[in-house]
């Protein structure tokens, strides 16, 4: 799941930022969706279907463009409130279900399918180990673009201390993350036994509804 993070605490009091600083935050997300796509071109063309090799690179670029979205996320939602945030990441959502193939930038899904047998642990933790290098890697590139400070929602934030919305003990918290995720991923699976024309967007819905909750 994606952890709705603010370092600003009540933005919904303050006037938002011009639609000039929006662009911007739109420009990052289609930057870093464009390099993931065309890295993914890449990988399709050079490696061989199904070989592990592949199967960890898309994995490292899925967690990473899902990790440097979601940190522009962080400045939408702080400058732009929750439901700016929401209607980005209903789209981003939309976005990677028809993009990432079998990747899935999110550690559970393997986990799954462990459990169910499909997956074995060796492949399982080096799918989970490719997914943290490319949370890992992206940072450098998350600090580089806010260090141009392009805009002025930006401005400083690049090494500033991280903090969180959500005000209650970390192990709640963790218990709060994980019964989301689970409905989450039921709702998922549902809707993918299902298969309804439009799977991706209510998958979207559901996932964007339970992050923003």
């Amino acid at each position: 799941m994606f952890q709705l993070s603010s370092s600003s605490k009540g933005m919904g009091k303050r006037q938002s930022p011009g639609a000039y600083h929006l662009a911007v935050s739109t420009a990052f997300i289609a930057l870093t969706s464009l390099i993931a796509f065309w890295l993914r071109k890449i990988v399709n063309r050079f490696l061989p279907e199904n070989t592990l090799p592949k199967i960890l690179l898309m994995e490292l670029i899925a967690a990473g463009e899902l990790c440097a979205c979601c940190f522009e996320l962080i400045i939408v939602a702080d400058n732009f409130g929750v439901g700016m945030y929401a209607v980005f990441l209903f789209l981003l959502t939309i976005w990677w279900s028809l993009n990432w193939g079998d990747a899935s930038a999110c550690p559970y899904t393997h986990l799954e399918e462990v459990v169910e047998g499909k997956l074995n642990v060796v492949i399982a933790g080096a799918k989970i180990f490719a997914e943290m290098a490319g949370g890992l890697l992206i940072f450098k590139y998350i600090q580089y673009l806010w260090q141009l400070e392009l805009s002025s929602t930006h401005k400083g934030r690049a090494f500033e201390k991280c903090s969180a919305d959500l005000q209650v003990p970390a192990v709640l918290g963790a218990v709060i993350e994980g019964i989301a995720t689970c409905l989450c991923r039921l709702a998922s699976r549902a809707i993918g036994e299902v298969g309804p024309k439009y799977a991706a967007a209510y998958d979207s819905f559901v996932g964007t509804s339970l992050v923003v909750a």
